[in-house]
């Protein structure tokens, strides 16, 4: 379901397709009554997970709406974490500046890095604007400014069973287009084992206290120093195909494990590969026209998932996401490296 007819995911569900915005609760409690569906699953949105909690004739499956407010809203998410005492940037508000050092200024319910600054605390000026901008983002018109914490992001994507985690998988993950998202990413299976146990314990601390119910918990954070603070959570999938990174790169059938909860069925899977996989979303930095994916040097495709047509025009730092490809090479931090460089393919001549 959703209101793009001409999204990869419309096209390919075909006659199975809904033509409906699924942000109108109304019409899609109704369409669900209509056609008798059994079971709902949230899409990889925010707005998806907390329609449907709202809608979904399998509640059960679902936290209770309160509690996914400490899980969607990045303000409530910091108080939760400061009441639980778990490493997580800290708030500050606009009447505390001027003050020394780097901070971070994004809308409390937004995604994908839109309407998210970094200012240094002493430029009051810059600060109004990014604050402006982040409000402006946001959907209910709400920004805030934490601390700004170096380090590198990872995520943590674990399910959990009786609020334990039974599985979890650490993915590095970088930027090469927009600094504030996500297109590049591999699963370290060299992260180290005192850091993972601190994060297993920080899910499973979220967990009691919420007292969510089995499934999926997707964890971001920033590692400095061997310490992992947390940046934001959610219990949907994680978007641009994730769980065919972990797929790829593990054989556990990661989609099928989070779908099973929402179906209340056992679904068994597990780990019967490693293979140094590299999820990128292709994009490009100047506004050209698609003409294919020329790559500079010979390279191993496991999977390419088009999402633009031949022809059609690119918008600059990721606007417009041309696709999504899985390459395999042995040295996975150098392959890694290369899409951060932006030395692994082209794109088109410039557009005029």
């Amino acid at each position: 379901m959703g209101n793009r007819a001409n999204d990869a995911l419309a096209l390919k569900a075909g006659s199975n397709w809904i033509d409906q915005d699924y942000s109108q609760v109304t019409e899609v409690r109704q369409i669900i009554s209509d056609l008798s569906i059994d079971f709902v699953l949230p899409g990889c949105t925010d707005l998806s997970i907390e329609v449907c909690q709202q809608v979904a004739p399998n509640h059960h499956c679902f936290d209770h709406p309160e509690n996914y407010r400490f899980l969607g809203e990045k303000q409530k998410f910091r108080e939760m974490c400061a009441l639980l005492l778990l490493s997580s940037p800290q708030r500050q508000q606009k009447e505390d500046f001027p003050l020394h050092g780097r901070f971070i200024c994004k809308p409390v319910d937004a995604f994908s890095g839109r309407g998210v600054s970094v200012v240094e605390g002493n430029d009051i000026d810059a600060l109004t604007i990014a604050y402006e901008q982040a409000s402006a983002v946001s959907p209910t018109g709400r920004a805030l400014i934490e601390t700004f914490v170096d380090g590198q992001l990872y995520s943590y994507s674990a399910f959990i069973e009786q609020q334990k985690v039974i599985d979890s998988f650490v993915v590095l993950e970088g930027s090469s287009a927009n600094p504030y998202a996500v297109d590049t990413s591999y699963v370290d299976r060299e992260f180290d084992e005192v850091t993972l146990a601190m994060l297993k314990e920080s899910v499973e601390t979220i967990a009691a206290h919420l007292k969510l119910v089995d499934g999926l918990v997707h964890l971001q954070f920033i590692l400095q120093d061997k310490t992992p603070y947390l940046i934001e959570i959610t219990r949907r999938c994680p978007g641009d195909l994730y769980s065919k990174l972990i797929e790829y790169s593990t054989g556990y059938d990661y989609a099928g494990k989070f779908a099973s909860y929402f179906l209340k069925e056992p679904y068994s899977t597990q780990r019967t590969e490693s293979q140094p996989i590299v999820r990128h979303t292709v994009s490009s930095m100047e506004l050209c026209r698609y003409d294919g994916l020329n790559f500079i040097e010979p390279t191993k495709i496991k999977a390419f998932f088009p999402l633009l047509s031949l022809g059609e025009e690119v918008q600059p730092r990721q606007k417009t996401r041309v696709g999504i490809i899985f390459t395999q090479q042995s040295d996975i931090k150098k392959s890694y490296d290369q899409y951060i460089s932006r030395l692994k393919y082209n794109l088109s001549v410039d557009f005029e």
